[in-house]
């Protein structure tokens, strides 16, 4: 996993629930934010350090129900999430959106 996906550096997530199960993910999976498409910076403020400099990555997730998984295989997911990765340039911290 990627140096600053680490899960002691996950602040919140925007979606209740979801936190704990996509952290997981990615670590079962080797993902790193490069696996993740860089798509900008936002002025967001960071809830850890108040700067307003976050970096955005994204990718498509899926979701299975029936087996109550996410995964990377967009074909055969019941649900297709946008899903983002906010991570602060000054502390470190990082957090998720998905839509």
């Amino acid at each position: 996993m990627s140096e600053f996906l680490k899960l002691e550096d996950f602040i919140e997530h925007s979606e209740a629930s979801y936190e704990e199960a996509i952290v997981q993910f990615l670590q079962d999976n080797g993902i790193t934010i490069e696996d993740f498409e860089y798509v900008g910076k936002c002025d967001s403020e960071c809830l850890e350090c108040d700067a307003e400099r976050f970096s955005v990555w994204r990718r498509d997730i899926g979701f299975i129900e029936e087996e109550n998984i996410f995964t990377l295989d967009l074909d055969v997911a019941d649900e297709i999430m946008d899903f983002a990765i906010y991570w602060c340039n000054k502390c470190g911290k990082w957090t998720t959106y998905i839509e």
